[in-house]
């Protein structure tokens, strides 16, 4: 008997690396920032960095050009874009106390975002968590049986979300516009990660097809 080819079809990637390079520099500069103010979403949301440019700083220098390079890489390779270059846009840390979490949202105006994990984790710090689009769910749910909860931990197509255990040094890159949250702190410590968006530069688009946006062009 020929056993089944199940296709993953239209997936949406993730993309995780740990950082091979020295970064204790730019870390040591992340852990001496201590002016946060509230995130605009909900109270229980936490705190972000008042410094929402923090990979500008040229403490950060190796960080940001690790995960520029990743980033690109993601861009080029997994999704086959062509531009010019990938630069970063906002890049901030968020804080989340003991109690605090932050509900799912995404990132408006930005092609590609990404975590750092500059801390060290235990076994208790919250994981981010990815929400499958909200479109895809109602499709597959307009008109189904209940699902077997023997089988759904292994059934992966069957899930609604996924999340991913963070790791010291380790960068997760994601398309901005996926839903994506951190459940509630259950640790007796801050939870620490550095934020960023990113976009491509240059020409946006095919000349060819007349869908070409030249932002240079523009006036």
């Amino acid at each position: 008997m020929v056993s089944p080819v199940v296709h993953a079809l239209f997936s949406i990637p993730v993309y995780t690396v740990i950082c091979d390079i020295d970064v204790s520099d730019a870390v040591k500069f992340l852990d001496q920032q201590h002016e946060y103010i509230p995130n605009s979403y909900a109270n229980t949301y936490g705190n972000k960095s008042v410094d929402d440019y923090i990979l500008d700083h040229p403490e950060c220098s190796a960080i940001k050009t690790f995960a520029l390079h990743h980033m690109e890489k993601f861009a080029r390779e997994i999704l086959a874009w062509e531009f010019e270059y990938f630069q970063l846009t906002q890049s901030w840390i968020t804080c989340k106390e003991p109690g605090e979490q932050h509900g799912p949202h995404y990132h408006p105006n930005s092609m590609l975002s990404a975590v750092f994990y500059f801390q060290q984790p235990d076994n208790t710090y919250s994981p981010l968590t990815f929400h499958r689009p909200e479109i895809i769910s109602q499709l597959m749910n307009t008109f189904a049986p209940a699902y077997s909860e023997e089988k759904l931990t292994t059934a992966e197509f069957a899930w609604n979300q996924w999340s991913i255990p963070p790791q010291k040094n380790s960068l997760i890159i994601f398309p901005s516009w996926i839903n994506h949250s951190v459940p509630v702190n259950t640790s007796d410590k801050p939870r620490m990660s550095l934020s960023m968006n990113g976009i491509p530069t240059g020409v946006f688009g095919s000349r060819v097809s007349s869908t070409e946006i030249d932002i240079s062009r523009l006036r």
